[in-house]
């Protein structure tokens, strides 16, 4: 079962760090944003390792932290847009990054 969580939790990041490539070569995110991407996407990485391989419960702290990392950068490239940040998009965000969180927490 952990094995699924964690093919489900890669296929959701490797989509957010390809969006955000493509939103980066058409100019609708800027180039620190995508920094900001690729390093909450080390830390869910990072830390999903340490969580997988040593069961420790802490590491799953990283992977919150990397998770509600891409929130952050969602809104503030809505300001990037000179956009206001949608709530309801905002709110299903984080339910899709606590349906992860528990799911590994399920797993573990």
């Amino acid at each position: 079962m952990q094995i699924f969580a964690l093919i489900l939790l890669g296929l959701y990041v490797t989509i957010v760090v390809y969006v955000a490539f493509l939103g980066y070569i058409t100019h609708h995110i800027s180039g620190r944003n995508l920094a900001w991407i690729l390093l909450w996407t080390s830390f869910i990485i990072i830390f999903g390792i340490i969580f997988v391989t040593k069961g420790n419960l802490y590491a799953l702290a990283g992977v919150a932290a990397g998770l509600f990392g891409y929130s952050s950068v969602a809104l503030r490239n809505a300001q990037y847009m000179r956009q206001v940040p949608q709530l309801k998009h905002h709110l299903i965000r984080m339910g899709i990054h606590l349906f992860f969180l528990f799911l590994l927490y399920l797993t573990r």
